[in-house]
């Protein structure tokens, strides 16, 4: 029987923590692998908003 309320989430360990525990060489390693998929979605959806806003084209007006 359950009493309704929500069981507590573990928050897990502190981010700041993990990343002095973290070697230079895996941060730069971890930052090399998500640049070209953020820069992708950046780019989209900069191009989704000249889309909407009906200018296909940079520094045209």
């Amino acid at each position: 029987m359950t009493t309704g309320t929500a069981p507590e989430r573990d928050p897990g360990p502190d981010p700041e923590t993990l990343l002095r525990g973290l070697d230079r060489r895996h941060l730069d390693a971890l930052a090399h692998r998500l640049v070209e998929p953020v820069s992708r979605l950046v780019r989209a959806d900069l191009r989704a908003a000249r889309e909407r806003a009906g200018r296909w084209r940079d520094g045209t007006r």
